[in-house]
């Protein structure tokens, strides 16, 4: 092993202990952010009062089945790993006979400049904002300020979301 191999693994093994425990609480008033945060929005912008069906998950944490009524939105916010190697994908349904399969985050793809970052590169907040619409799957692009398409629905419909 290299000297700067031994020096950053040395400073992952003391410093990240420390910074971990403080991580992991929201209440702790200390608390250090290594990574950006993430607030994921999936809105159903669908017509005639279609409910939506979404079920996103990453590696880690699954957000099980949810049915959104029209003008409504399922919402979530993580942190990007220190490995920044985050990636979550979401099955999405307007009906009985459609449906898509795709990342809405995977930080080593194409999403995170259409993010809002609310005016700041240095920001470690960002808002990604998806919509369902009856053509297809939309990405908000907010350095554009338009809805970038992204998908169109396939036909045909999983059975077994598990």
């Amino acid at each position: 092993m290299s000297f700067p191999k031994i020096k950053i693994t040395t400073f992952l093994l003391i410093i990240l202990p420390s910074i971990s425990p403080s991580l992991a609480s929201e209440n702790s008033p200390q608390k250090i952010a290594i990574t950006p945060e993430f607030h994921m929005h999936i809105v159903n912008r669908l017509g005639n009062n279609k409910i939506l069906l979404a079920h996103c998950k990453s590696k880690d944490n699954d957000l099980g089945v949810q049915n959104i009524t029209a003008g409504s939105e399922l919402s979530w916010k993580f942190r990007e790993n220190i490995m920044w190697s985050t990636l979550y994908w979401c099955y999405l349904a307007p009906d009985k006979y459609s449906h898509v399969s795709l990342d809405v985050f995977n930080f080593a793809g194409h999403i995170i400049p259409k993010c809002d970052n609310h005016g700041s590169v240095w920001r470690y907040s960002y808002d990604c904002v998806w919509f369902a619409q009856d053509n297809g799957v939309y990405i908000r692009n907010f350095a554009t300020g338009y809805d970038d398409f992204v998908s169109s629905w396939n036909k045909g419909r999983l059975t077994n979301l598990e």
